[in-house]
């Protein structure tokens, strides 16, 4: 009897243990997503490998030869301020490098929003401010803070803009 108990217990500890390291690495694989610097990639069940998403230098996909020969032009991704009216908006990262704010950017966009970047002068610096949507009321911007906290745990901040 006593070694069915010890055979159950060691049982129920391996399960959680073999728990415990799945949501550690699903945690590690949704931070380094918002990070976005690194993705793990599972070849075999034995072996993970670090994939580098940001490259040293992103490419505008308007130079390449295919792009030259249709004519086309980098798109400008950015929303400008809307001037004509008060209101909010969410700031998910601020950010010294612009590189940085085009992958959050795109990471944003890819999740179905509608983010945009911009630059302000601090002390002499330059910092480039990702932000998402155009809000009348602090309540409605409010709403959006919860849902990006509770879908991807991000800190972010509710800025106001316009007048």
């Amino acid at each position: 009897m006593k070694r069915l108990t010890l055979a159950m217990v060691v049982l129920g500890l391996a399960t959680l243990g073999w728990g415990c390291k799945d949501r550690q690495e699903e945690a590690q694989r949704l931070q380094d997503e918002l990070d976005g610097q690194t993705e793990t990639v599972v070849d075999t069940p034995a072996t993970d490998t670090a994939v580098d998403l940001v490259p040293e230098t992103i490419p505008d996909p308007a130079t390449t030869p295919e792009a030259e020969e249709m004519g086309a032009t980098t798109p400008d991704l950015t929303m400008p301020p809307r001037d004509d009216a008060p209101g909010f908006t969410v700031q998910v990262s601020s950010t010294l490098s612009a590189e940085y704010a085009v992958t959050t950017e795109e990471l944003y966009r890819n999740r179905g929003y509608e983010p945009f970047t911009e630059t302000a002068s601090v002390d002499g610096e330059t910092y480039y401010r990702t932000r998402i949507g155009y809000f009348d009321t602090f309540e409605e911007a409010k709403a959006l803070q919860a849902e990006l906290v509770d879908r991807y745990s991000v800190t972010t901040w509710i800025d106001r803009i316009g007048n």
